[in-house]
């Protein structure tokens, strides 16, 4: 379940930042996640593993925990 756990958040993390037209960066800015933790996940380098990052993504891209841990596909 891990590494699907992993796909998916990586997955979602992307899609979503990029239909904002966002950088990496941008979002960095807008989370206060680092560029480079940001980076890793979206190429699966990093585990799931800190919720207040995830919690500060989700924010800054107005989407739910949920949508981006793949558990509901309602953003």
């Amino acid at each position: 379940m891990g590494d699907s756990l992993n796909e998916i958040f990586s997955e979602r993390l992307k899609m979503a930042r990029e239909e904002l037209g966002w950088s990496q960066r941008d979002l960095s800015k807008k989370s206060g996640v680092s560029q480079a933790t940001i980076s890793r996940h979206e190429i699966r380098l990093r585990p799931v593993t800190n919720i207040e990052n995830i919690v500060c993504l989700a924010g800054a891209l107005a989407v739910s925990v949920d949508y981006l841990l793949g558990l509901t596909d309602d953003k």
